[in-house]
Order: structure tokens, then sequence, then C-alpha cells
């Protein structure tokens, strides 16, 4: 597609490239200068290459965007449907897959699955998530559910908040926990050494977000164990910093996954396995 300006100049301007620069704000200077070197701006029917030309009063400049037209999106893949019914849909959300975009990220996510396959999600006032009422982690596997118009969307999103959904998950770590059944209480806050990091909270100072984990071991096979755990908040990474925090392994703290495991990476080991209304 090919859009086209025309500007009539007003009063002399030394130099093309800062004509058009105070013209068309829209466009950095790199940009101006990339039109003219190719050919794309013309003054009075003919074609300059030099940013420095001089623009006459009185000149008609000419410029031609070229833009392109964006290829039709086709996801990767279908969404894997557990339940539907006319105002919500559950689905089963693949691990390495991010639930919507974060900062900076390009790659595709449940909430373009979601917009292609239900186009209708777009009349929500919510533009940036439509549908989007709670979030599993990008490396987590399980049931996410997905609101379908927007009062659907605000009563899901009013249960989360008032803790009225229960969220059920299967861990595996490499190591034991202290005990067979616990409740972890530890607030969470960003690490100091890697922002992006969150970590237990033990600085007096510094009290955190309240974070509450439930689990129960279900399994132990070897330095691996199995557990069933129910986040009682849902803090970002709040089960992987847990269980971190409490697991044990010949008698020292032991990080997420211990260097060399053969363990799948962490995320792949985190499938959340259930999530309903307590009875």
């Amino acid at each position: 597609m090919v859009k086209r300006i025309r500007i009539r100049a007003v009063g002399d301007c030394p130099r093309l490239d800062h004509f058009l620069t105070g013209e068309l704000a829209s466009l950095s200077r790199s940009q101006v200068e990339k039109l003219i070197r190719d050919g794309h701006v013309h003054i009075d029917g003919q074609p300059v290459h030099r940013k420095n030309t001089t623009v006459r009063n009185a000149s008609l400049v000419e410029v031609e965007i070229v833009t392109e037209t964006p290829a039709p999106y086709i996801p990767s893949r279908p969404l894997v449907r557990l339940f539907e019914d006319e105002w919500l849909l559950a689905i089963d959300k693949p691990a390495g897959m991010a639930v919507h975009p974060g900062a900076g990220a390009s790659a595709e996510t449940i909430l373009d699955l979601f917009r292609h396959t239900y186009p209708v999600i777009g009349e929500m006032n919510e533009k940036e998530r439509p549908g989007i009422v709670h979030r599993l982690d990008k490396d987590t596997s399980g049931v996410l559910l997905l609101a379908k118009d927007e009062e659907t969307m605000q009563l899901l999103q009013r249960q989360f908040h008032d803790h009225l959904v229960e969220k059920s998950y299967l861990a595996v770590i490499a190591g034991a926990m202290r005990f067979r059944n616990g409740t972890i209480d530890q607030p969470l806050t960003r690490s100091r050494t890697n922002p992006q990091r969150f970590t237990v909270s033990r600085d007096p100072e510094d009290h955190g977000r309240e974070a509450i984990t439930d689990y129960h071991v279900l399994l132990i096979l070897n330095d691996c164990t199995l557990l069933q755990v129910r986040p009682r908040t849902g803090r970002t990474h709040q089960i992987r910093v847990h269980l971190a925090a409490q697991a044990i392994r010949a008698g020292r703290y032991l990080v997420w996954q211990a260097p060399g495991s053969s363990l799948p990476r962490p995320g792949a080991a985190l499938p959340a396995t259930a999530l309903h209304p307590p009875p």
C-alpha cells in the first residue's frame, strides 16, 4: 500500500530532510533520510535523492510512504477445549506459550488464539486483554478459563479476587520436603540481584506481598518428590519460590532444579490439574 503526501512549501528551506522532519512529525529523521535515498520524494514532479537539496518557496513536495500489508494471522494450533458454554471457555493451556503478550514479547500467545477463534471478544471494553480473567506462567500447562463476554469476565475476575476459585497443581521437585503435608506462609519480594525474579522475603524491613501455599506429598521416588499444591494466593512464581525455599537435599536448601539434573525444565514439571470453585 502506498500513501502519498503533498506539501506546498511556504518560504525557502535550505535542506529537504529538515523540511520533511518538520512537516511529518510521525517520521523520524532516519526514516525521512531513507525515503529520500530510495527515491520516494519528489519536488515539483522531479525525484530527489539528496537530503541537502534546497526547498524553494511554493514548491510542491510529494512523499510516497510504502506500508507493507501484514500477512493474515494463521494460528499455529487450535485451542484445546475442555468445557464450553455461551459464557465461558475452559481450555488446556500448553506449556511454552504465554497467556498474553508481555513487555517486548512478540511470540504467539493464548490471547492470539482466542481472538482469532472468537473475534466477538474484540467488542469488550477491555481492549488489551479481553476475556483474560487469570493466568498461568508461560511454562506451566493446565486449565485456563476464558470469558466470552464482558459480564462473565467481570464476574470471574471478582471470584478470583475474592479467592472463591480453588487452584490445584501437580509439581515434581528434585529433592524432598521437610514434611509430608504443610502450609508455606512466606511473603514474596523481587530479587535485589535480578528484578525479574522473586524470592522469599527475609528482610524484616521488607515485608513483601503475602503468599500462602498448601502442599501434600503424593509420592517419593529416588531423588524426586511428587506434590499436590494448592496456592491460596496468586503471586508470580509463588509455587516455584515456595518449594525452592522449603525443599531439602542432603540437609541443604535446594534451588528449584539442581544443576545437572535429568528432570525436565522446571516449567514442564508444573501442570495445573484442576481449577474449580471450592465445595
